[in-house]
């Protein structure tokens, strides 16, 4: 049977060994951390939007709902809230113009200022 002892492991060497191994494990897995992380808070950010843009397709399709005043806050609601979460969103400049056209749209229906 042959016995190893300590004196037969050159430690610096198995270590640059591990090191070679281990690093761009560590750089992968950052890297996939980060990018999961990302994905997860553009689907939010896109579903609050496409939520907004729903409640407005479902205001200007029905009549009775376009004269009730409530109705249209509550999509520019939707649109103001998605600002505020994302201000610097890549989908920030279309939430800011649905919010103005909804304003727009109220302010013919009520000519009443909000």
């Amino acid at each position: 049977m042959h016995r190893v002892s300590l004196a037969s492991f050159n430690l610096p060497n198995l270590l640059a060994k591990w090191q070679t191994f281990l690093c761009p494990l560590m750089v992968i897995t950052a890297i996939l951390v980060t990018y999961s992380v990302a994905a997860s808070g553009h689907a939010a950010s896109t579903d609050a939007l496409r939520d907004a843009k729903s409640c407005s397709r479902a205001l200007y399709s029905s009549q009775k709902r376009l004269r009730y005043r409530h109705n249209w806050l509550r999509c520019i609601s939707k649109f103001e809230a998605y600002l505020r979460a994302h201000p610097h969103g890549r989908q920030t400049p279309e939430a800011l113009y649905g919010s103005g056209k909804l304003y727009f749209g109220l302010y013919g229906y009520s000519r009443r200022s909000t």
